[in-house]
């Protein structure tokens, strides 16, 4: 997976508030800051206020337990969710993870690889296709070239929020 750790602010900021199971990918894949961790739990109870596992890790954080260390995968965050809910917690980090990089993209080349990255980590999505660098232009006006692609990465982000 693409080494991007993204931070509180930029969640709150996009008024993202994650499920378990995306806390559970977040925590899994690295994506989230570890020091984060305890906000974002207080943050998803609000939505979540009746999911017992975010209780009883919020339960956790405020007793301080001592098993809550930086490698929170032996926490043991392995639930069996469907395929469709699989997809929907994949979606939303991919869009997450695609909406950081367009905030803090380099305005050159490095642009490229890391979407080009996310397209792979995430097996390749066709909706990701018209923002790639290696794939040909699927506009009419077949246009090309760095400004095509960053015009349809906002699309995409725009069309997917």
């Amino acid at each position: 997976m693409i080494d991007i750790t993204i931070p509180l602010s930029f969640l709150t900021k996009y008024n993202i508030v994650l499920s378990i199971e995306e806390i559970s990918f977040a925590i899994n894949y690295d994506i989230i800051y570890f020091q984060d961790l305890s906000q974002i739990v207080d943050l998803s109870l609000s939505k979540y206020p009746d999911n017992e596992d975010l209780l009883d890790l919020a339960l956790d954080f405020l007793l301080d337990k001592s098993y809550i260390d930086a490698n929170l995968k032996n926490l043991g965050f392995n639930y069996d969710i469907s395929i469709e809910e699989e997809s929907l917690v994949t979606n939303k980090w991919r869009y997450t993870i695609l909406l950081w990089l367009f905030e803090n993209r380099c305005e050159n080349n490095l642009d490229y690889d890391k979407i080009n990255m996310v397209y792979a980590d995430f097996d390749y999505p066709i909706d990701m296709e018209r923002f790639v660098s290696y794939m040909p232009p699927q506009e009419i006006n077949n246009k090309s070239g760095y400004q095509n692609i960053m015009d349809n990465w906002k699309e995409y982000l725009y069309d997917n929020r």
